[in-house]
């Protein structure tokens, strides 16, 4: 369960967390007698990277970009510029912030193949990380 809520699919011998798992976490277990024992709680926290995540990288134009926020700076928005090869800027996409390590999605799949790089800046245009990302058909 997280945050006392139970969570689909979290019904075998093992779960994987993801980045947007982060949360407290019990496990409740009934045995063939119907007799039910909860866990101590455990938290999944984030940790602070100065990394820009992209995944799945090489893909097909489409894929995810994620970049931590620290708690009292997850409500403004982040921007993603997006650079070909030679230089040339092909894309700026903005997006609203609520959380850490929020997924920021990008469709490049009307471009080209080849590598992008792509930096992430704040609200008012700085750089607060690069990142390379490859696209193949």
């Amino acid at each position: 369960m997280k945050g006392g809520v139970i969570v689909p699919g979290a019904n075998a011998s093992s779960y994987i967390v993801t980045a947007d798992g982060i949360g407290d976490y019990t496990l409740r277990v009934t045995d063939v007698n119907g007799c039910t024992n909860t866990s101590n709680q455990i938290s999944i926290t984030d940790s602070v990277s100065g990394r820009v995540f992209v995944y799945p990288n090489p893909n097909t134009g489409v894929f995810q970009v994620r970049y931590y926020s620290i708690v009292n700076n997850t409500n403004l928005p982040r921007g993603i510029n997006i650079y070909d090869a030679r230089g040339k800027r092909v894309s700026t996409l903005g997006y609203s912030i609520n959380a850490a390590y929020q997924r920021m999605d990008v469709d490049l799949s009307k471009y080209g193949t080849g590598v992008y790089w792509l930096e992430v800046v704040d609200v008012s245009g700085n750089r607060l990380a690069v990142g390379r990302v490859e696209v193949i058909r």
